[in-house]
């Protein structure tokens, strides 16, 4: 699985700038024989989730 050398995830801002090299690695979770089928497929729907999410999701208000 890849891995991204910036440490600990601090904040959802924080997982939202790293969420293209994640969603890579999840995707590559799905794709191998680690997890069960019903463990894959419940990940492939929350990257569907997070897909939708954008900046103004964050902003608090």
């Amino acid at each position: 699985m890849a891995t991204d050398d910036r440490g600990k995830i601090v904040d959802l801002f924080d997982f939202f700038q790293r969420w293209p090299s994640l969603r890579h690695a999840m995707i590559e979770v799905c794709s191998g024989s680690e997890i069960s089928p019903h463990d894959s497929a419940t990940l492939r729907w929350m990257i569907e989730v997070v897909d939708r999410v954008g900046p103004r999701d964050l902003d608090g208000t």
